[in-house]
């Protein structure tokens, strides 16, 4: 679930604002990339190899400029990091709806508001 100390430990990955983060489809979980990552260096170390990383969805969340008191997400997109584009990684249509999914059944729970402008979705044909 996500909450304020993982925003805090977690957000201004790259950009103020900006949260990344990895659905995990095989383990129904969701899994914070460290500021000092890549997206493709996490997902090796997190399984050793680049085989089964079609079910690994990269998510990026956009907060508001306040975020550090009202955390509001405005943008969020899926299917784009360097996982794709490093290593080549193609993901089914099917896996990027239920990641989108699992994110906004999470972001309810959670304390931020939701008041997206913004849902891309990254699909690279194999």
């Amino acid at each position: 679930m996500f909450s304020f100390s993982d925003l805090f430990n977690y957000c201004d990955r790259k950009k103020p604002g900006r949260l990344d983060v990895f659905v995990d489809l095989n383990k129904k979980r969701i899994l914070y990339v460290p500021k000092n990552k890549e997206h493709w260096e996490f997902a090796c170390e997190l399984y050793g190899s680049t085989e089964n990383l079609q079910k690994l969805i990269p998510c990026t969340l956009y907060f508001e400029k306040e975020y550090p008191l009202f955390p509001i997400v405005s943008k969020i997109y899926f299917g784009n990091s360097s996982l794709e584009r490093r290593l080549d990684i193609t993901h089914n249509p099917e896996h990027l709806e239920n990641a989108q999914a699992i994110i906004f059944e999470e972001l309810q729970r959670s304390p931020f508001q939701l008041q997206c402008k913004e849902v891309k979705v990254f699909f690279k044909k194999p």
